[in-house]
């Protein structure tokens, strides 16, 4: 395997355990976070739709690139989820 080979396997595994956390509700979207962390997933937070958005815009942008899984307020991220 070369070595970009190798980088990208690596960043394909992270990602399957990347979830982004969507919610305006600051106190909930950290405890949230911090159970999310606790069971093992690399958790990226965003307290707004274009936050969400611009996170998966680095990413990759892509179904296959961005991350694992969303959770996150239902009327504030109907955007995010679509998106993931």
């Amino acid at each position: 395997m070369t070595e970009s080979q190798l980088a990208i396997s690596n960043q394909v595994c992270a990602l399957a355990r990347t979830l982004l956390i969507v919610e305006d509700d600051k106190p909930f979207l950290q405890r949230l976070s911090r159970a999310m962390e606790g069971r093992g997933f690399e958790v990226i937070i965003a307290d707004s739709v274009a936050g969400g958005l611009s996170h998966i815009e680095q990413l990759g942008g892509t179904r296959s690139l961005g991350p694992a899984g969303c959770i996150g307020d239902a009327l504030l991220s109907q955007n995010v989820f679509r998106a993931c």
